[in-house]
This record gives C-alpha cells, structure tokens and sequence, in this order.
C-alpha cells in the first residue's frame, strides 16, 4: 500500500494473511480438475485495456498484436483524456486507424481526463463475458505460456477473482464478484487508492482477502514512466493522487480494538457523476 494509513487499515481488514497460491500448485489442481470435472480450458473471458494517448506506439501496439497471436475473443479498449487538455485529435485519428486493422475490439473514448475507477467499471459493464482480464497497457506478454498458466489459475481460483502475481497492472474478475461487492468507487477522482478500496470492501463482504495467484510466467511490465496523464501537481512523492489518497482515509477508520469501520457508504456504486462534477476542479 502506498501510505502508512493505507496499510494499517488493510493489515486490520486482513485479520490473517491472505491466501496466495503458486502457478506450480495451480498447474497440477487444474490438471486434476480436468481430469475429475470434464472441465475444458477455454478463454472463457473479456479483455479490458486501459490507457491514454502517451501509450499508444510504444505500449498498446505491441500489447494488442501480442495478445491478438493467441487470444482471439473480445477487448474492450477504455481510452481517457489528459488532464486539463483537450483530446488528442491526431492521436484518435491514429487509434481508430490502428484499430480497424485488428478484429474484436471496441474502444471506449472519455474526452477528458476520468478516473481509472470509471474506466475499469465501464470497461467491466460493457463486456460480453461473465469474467474479465484487466491489464494495464504497459505490459508485454513474453511467452505463449502465459496463456495456459492463466487458464490454470482461473480453474485454481474456483470462480473467485484473483491478483497475478501479487499485482494491480494485470487482474482477473468475476463479474458476480463485483456486482456483489459494488463496482469501483468512481469519488476516487483519480488514478490510485481504488484498488485499496476494492480490497477493503473485499474483505469486509467475505471475510477474506483478495486471492493473489503467483508464478505465472510470461508477462511483464515494461515501463518505467509515471501516468502523465495526471495532474502531477496534486499527486504524492510515488505518483498517486492526492485526492484519492485523502478520501480512502476520511471513508475508513481504525478503531483501538483494531475494528475498521468504513465511515462513508457505498449507497450507489456505480455511477458517480453527481459527485464527480462537483469535486473536479479540486483535482
């Protein structure tokens, strides 16, 4: 977690450690699963891509003919705005080309600058499959066996969602999941602490911690840049947003017998737009 209070909220929702399974596990509990179920190993999921135009040739090109070699179901492409900028027409233009080239994927343009929040609930609400995959668009798949180690951790995870990993820039959901838990907070204005949140929220609904499965081979991030499409004055020392930051700390309290009580409600989920209108120009 990114902040001292962050981390202390999610060390009292824990309560114990969270279950974290290895892809050598996985490997052979699929197999046997298989084996005993008549299970088929299918790409039984949607594809949900975020990004922005600063992107678009050095990352999303390569990540999108990479994953097209051997995954071809649905994508959804949710593409935001810079901050305070109007929208890269030329880079639109490019996109759309670029995209016309590749079949099943379907971009999502926000005009101006929303949060990752959004984009991920859009991205999740407009997909045509029960679960999803959601990437950052700063990975690179490095080898085909990704595929099958994915698909051996979604029979390991027994319908449940899971981090790979341990990581936020590649996640799997259900969808029954997500409407059981609520979508993303969209009064996280901006890009960091929503994942916090869903993670609160995780555990608070099922009294356990977001599965993490590790050891599956083949991704990898490859960038080293900030998310510039930020208003970088109002984020903290590692990047994230101020404002998201502020708001995970006034929606959860720690009590002294180590009870966090979530003191802002989630009476409506998804969407936010009221709010957002009224607290945008503190971003």
């Amino acid at each position: 977690m990114q902040f001292e209070f962050g981390q202390k909220v999610i060390d009292i929702l824990r309560g114990k450690k969270p279950k974290v399974y290895t892809i050598s596990a996985s490997r052979r509990r699929a197999k046997k699963l298989i084996q005993n179920k008549n299970i088929d190993k299918k790409q039984n999921f949607s594809i949900i891509i975020t990004t922005y135009d600063k992107r678009f040739e050095k990352y999303l090109i390569p990540l999108i003919k990479k994953i097209r070699e051997d995954f071809k179901g649905e994508i959804i492409l949710t593409i935001n705005g810079n901050y305070d900028e109007t929208f890269n027409e030329e880079y639109r233009k490019n996109l759309c080309q670029f995209l016309s080239t590749v079949d099943n994927v379907y971009p999502i343009f926000f005009t101006e600058f929303r949060s990752l929040g959004k984009m991920w609930n859009c991205g999740i609400i407009n997909s045509s499959k029960d679960n999803v995959l959601v990437l950052n668009d700063d990975l690179i798949i490095t080898d085909k066996c990704f595929w099958d180690d994915l698909e051996n951790a979604i029979i390991q995870s027994n319908e449940h969602s899971f981090k790979i990993n341990g990581s936020w820039s590649h996640i799997y959901f259900t969808k029954q999941e997500v409407d059981d838990i609520g979508y993303f907070d969209e009064r996280f204005l901006s890009i960091g602490w929503e994942d916090n949140d869903f993670e609160s929220r995780y555990y608070l609904k099922y009294n356990k911690f977001l599965n993490c499965i590790n050891g599956i081979r083949g991704i990898d991030n490859v960038s080293d840049e900030e998310d510039c499409c930020v208003n970088q004055k109002s984020t903290g020392e590692d990047k994230y947003s101020l404002f998201n930051r502020r708001f995970y700390e006034n929606k959860y309290e720690s009590t002294l017998t180590k009870r966090v009580i979530q003191i802002i409600p989630d009476e409506q989920q998804y969407p936010y737009e009221k709010f957002y209108r009224e607290h945008k120009a503190e971003l």
